[in-house]
């Protein structure tokens, strides 16, 4: 009777629970449901984007110099398939075959829509690199995840900001002799006309 009972009590719950674990529901992804995480996250809590920032471009095989401002742009997919930039763009993007990208842009300040076709060269959790599929432009884009580069963001953000107040201070500084030289002029005009008084 005791070994009956040490079975019941043991043996039985532990095979239970061996062959429920093995008879779990195992989801595998495809490759192309891989890159489409990659790109744009898994669609579970907190992981419904990624956002991709502008490291480098590549026209006709050379390198290309960007400025403050084309670093400082940032792609956004979203898992469910939507696309934002960092200009205001909207639009969609899909991965239906491995290695490529389409995207149907809507331009904010047109609203001109355009379709592009990428294919992925690299991608992984903190690159993405693509080719313009185009006959007539050979073009390459190397994006950094915003999430290992956040540093580097703020600091030419900072940057960006200062030129920015540098370039209005310049401005302000030539608008304010523009007014003063008005005003002189106005006042020197209206002083002859009251001395006659």
């Amino acid at each position: 009777m005791g070994k009956i009972s040490i079975f019941k009590k043991y043996i039985i719950p532990i095979f239970l629970l061996v062959t429920l674990q093995f008879c779990a529901k195992k989801v595998v992804l495809t490759d192309i449901e891989f890159q489409r995480q990659l790109l744009s996250g898994t669609g579970t809590y907190q992981n419904i984007e990624r956002n991709w920032r502008l490291d480098s471009t590549y026209i006709n095989g050379a390198a290309a110099v960007l400025s403050i401002y084309q670093r400082s742009f940032i792609k956004t997919f979203m898992h469910d398939g939507v696309y934002k930039d960092s200009e205001l763009n909207t639009g969609k993007w899909e991965i239906s075959n491995l290695n490529t990208l389409k995207q149907k842009i809507s331009y904010s300040t047109t609203n001109k829509i355009d379709s592009s076709s990428f294919e992925i060269l690299l991608i992984n959790t903190s690159q993405l690199k693509l080719r313009l599929n185009n006959s007539t432009i050979k073009t390459e884009n190397k994006c950094e995840s915003t999430d290992v580069s956040k540093d580097t963001i703020i600091q030419n953000a900072l940057k960006e900001i200062i030129e920015q107040f540098d370039k209005n201070y310049d401005i302000s500084k030539s608008e304010l002799n523009s007014r003063i030289n008005t005003k002189l002029e106005y006042f020197i005009k209206h002083y002859e006309t009251l001395e006659k008084f």
